[in-house]
């Protein structure tokens, strides 16, 4: 008897071509399956973070097209419901305290936002609304900073006072536009100020991390005789940031020292207590006892980035190492979407073209130059750096987009372009908000359906697995990682979700679809199939139904698996990692060049951190069919927790006569133009 096996999957969604020729493990199309190690399985949910309330009345547009994409099969839940403000999360990251301690900070409609607790807490109100930013943390002697660029502002935050910021435009030391900060330089373009440049990118000077620096000594902060010591340093006026603070004074018990940790603590030799806002510059400080004699003092330095820092953009003429500078990118006239640093140059890449500028060592030239003028991308976020190369969604055919990475050529030693899913349709998506990143072995692409206002898919292509495609519908406009968790923000509403960490989705049934080829077992005569055999993995609380559809017709449900089922192995668990330990929120497994990966994929008989519990199953579904020539399986999940399918097996296949399949054949003859089909004799 003849059989049909798949014990590997490899290939994720290929949709292009024709669903009969791609490749037998592939999906023609999938929603909310991924492709690892060797099996599908389906993705995990969202769960929101920080305090929002829910509206019921808006409900994302995702889950109406499910239906159409997947057919009458799927029923669809409501957990796509999104918060009840409306509005977009713009961007987002963790940025990184002295203490290593990361602080998350949003832009949401008109405003900054950090969170804090459970709390989303307002930072900058009054910016422009809908408006994008880029943020860009900056560790230096002087402290760990944010700083937070846009058309109304360039913004200058603390992380230790994570609610205090300065502005520190000044038309004639910086300017307002998108930011990145590399090698102790701040990168600008998209000018903004008048008389506003996007063509051009903007260097500042080259942050010399001392000499720029001012040290106040022995500021006195009162006389003798009190315990408690409140006020605002002197120095801490205008653009200034103080930091390196002690303060001293003399106790019944002694000199009493407070220093510093950086972290807006002041820390006593004898006991003491005290606090430093280095953007304020108000200070509180509690001796151990009343300072008996002498004064309290204080001695700092202090910080103003706009005079010789990272916020000063000005140059002379002739310009010196080290200055500011301002480098024309006038190709064609198209603005900059992103700079992107890689391998030591800065690429600009442009609706349709890229410019690569390489500084030299010595910061007194540099070269700039069109480095491709026939790739481009449509979106600020549609680009991102990774260790294998630049990956971008290339829409300078915008009847074509693909993507595209740039990477090495071994040979000549110059980027070159290469297409990473030949087989998937980007075309079937738009990319005018589309956000890039990274995550573990993953490149993310968040891009909208055509049918949709806002991002409604989150693509996941797999950089260790011949960069298969999967997609969900977890349509986000920013996207931000930490301790291996990936954050998505609201394409339709002010909520942040982490993404792919729970067996629900907002409480609600993760709605999915996997959707096999036409395929016609190598054998283009007419078939019929006895039995279908299924083997995975399952939670017992999972179910799954399992359609087919012959010659292209209506899905037929043929049977469901259960995961309380006698076939499922409930002596012989499965631990499924999810890649991230729940006590120290270390990635277990991942680790690759890209990234850290939450997603998981490792097995194992016995938990380790954070991973998910599964059974074995092995089952046979009896088929009754007439004959067909293609047949094609549809998956459906039905509840809660893991599901993975790791072997499709067709058992028992008979063949029979070539011919055309019966719902096709005409009995009569027909027209030669094809238009009449009932005629009594040949034409």
């Amino acid at each position: 008897m003849r059989e049909k096996k798949i014990n590997l999957f490899v290939s994720g969604v290929q949709n292009l071509i024709s669903n009969e020729i791609i490749a037998s493990d592939a999906s023609s199309g999938s929603m909310s399956w991924r492709t690892k190690d060797g099996r599908i399985e389906l993705v995990r949910g969202r769960q929101e973070t920080g305090t929002s309330t829910t509206n019921p009345t808006l409900v994302t547009e995702a889950l109406e097209e499910l239906t159409t994409e997947a057919g009458d099969m799927l029923v669809l839940s409501q957990s796509e419901v999104e918060s009840s403000v409306v509005g977009a999360v713009y961007a987002q990251i963790f940025a990184p305290r002295q203490d290593g301690t990361r602080m998350h900070y949003c832009k949401k409609n008109n405003k900054i936002q950090v969170k804090q607790g459970d709390n989303w807490v307002d930072v900058i109100t009054g910016l422009t609304n809908e408006s994008e930013v880029f943020f860009a943390p900056y560790a230096s002697l002087a402290g760990n900073y944010l700083f937070v660029g846009c058309r109304d502002g360039l913004y200058k935050i603390n992380l230790a006072d994570p609610l205090s910021y300065k502005d520190m435009y000044n038309s004639t030391k910086n300017h307002k536009g998108y930011i990145l900060i590399n090698e102790a330089r701040m990168f600008l373009w998209n000018r903004f100020d008048p008389p506003g440049d996007q063509t051009a990118i903007y260097l500042s000077k080259i942050d010399p991390q001392g000499t720029n620096y001012t040290t106040v000594t022995a500021e006195i902060l009162g006389v003798s005789g009190s315990t408690v010591y409140t006020g605002t340093l002197a120095a801490s006026t205008g653009l200034r940031f103080v930091f390196g603070i002690s303060v001293v004074g003399t106790t019944a018990a002694g000199v009493e020292t407070f220093v510093d940790n950086q972290n807006g603590v002041l820390t006593s030799d004898k006991g003491g207590t005290g606090t430093i806002n280095y953007t304020t510059g108000q200070y509180s400080v509690t001796f151990n006892a009343a300072v008996s004699s002498g004064n309290a003092t204080a001695t700092y330095q202090w910080e103003d980035s706009n005079v010789n820092g990272i916020t000063d953009f000005t140059f002379s003429s002739p310009r010196l190492a080290g200055e500011g500078d301002f480098i024309p990118q006038e190709y064609l006239g198209e603005p900059i979407r992103n700079v992107v640093p890689f391998d030591g140059a800065y690429y600009s890449f442009k609706t349709t073209s890229v410019y690569e500028l390489n500084l030299t060592a010595d910061d007194t030239n540099a070269t700039n130059a069109v480095f491709r003028s026939d790739i481009g991308v449509k979106s600020l976020r549609g680009v991102v750096a990774t260790s294998k190369g630049i990956a971008y969604i290339d829409t300078a055919n915008p009847d074509k987009p693909i993507l595209s990475m740039l990477v090495r050529n071994p040979v000549g030693g110059n980027l070159e372009p290469i297409n990473l899913t030949p087989l998937f349709a980007w075309e079937n998506y738009i990319f005018d908000q589309c956000v890039m990143d990274t995550w573990g072995e993953y490149i993310l692409v968040s891009c909208r359906t055509t049918s949709s206002d806002n991002n409604d898919r989150l693509v996941l292509v797999n950089t260790s697995q011949k960069y298969s495609v999967d997609i969900t519908y977890y349509g986000v406009r920013s996207l931000a990682k930490n301790e291996g968790l990936l954050y998505g923000g609201g394409a339709l509403s002010e909520a942040i979700y982490q993404l792919f960490t729970n067996d629900d989705d907002l409480a609600g049934v993760i709605d999915n679809f996997w959707i096999s080829k036409n395929d016609n077992f190598g054998d283009d005569r007419l078939k019929k199939v006895r039995y279908l055999e299924l083997k995975g993995l399952i939670d017992p609380n999972q179910s799954f139904s399992v359609y087919e559809s012959f010659d292209d017709g209506t899905n037929q449900l043929v049977g469901t698996v259960l995961g309380s089922a006698d076939y499922v192995d409930l002596s012989n668990p499965q631990f499924i990692e999810t890649g991230l330990d729940s006590t120290s929120g270390t990635g277990l497994i991942g680790g690759d060049e890209i990234g850290v990966s939450a997603l998981g994929g490792g097995l194992g008989t016995t938990p380790t951190g954070d991973s998910i519990l599964a059974y074995p199953f092995y089952t046979r579904i009896k088929i009754r069919t007439s004959k067909f020539r293609v047949r094609r399986l549809t998956f459906v999940a039905l509840g809660f927790g893991y599901c993975a399918i790791n072997m499709i097996k067709d058992f028992d296949i008979l063949s029979f006569e070539q011919r055309i399949p019966g719902r096709f054949r005409i009995k009569r003859y027909v027209s030669l133009d094809g238009a009449t089909t009932d005629l009594d004799t040949q034409p």
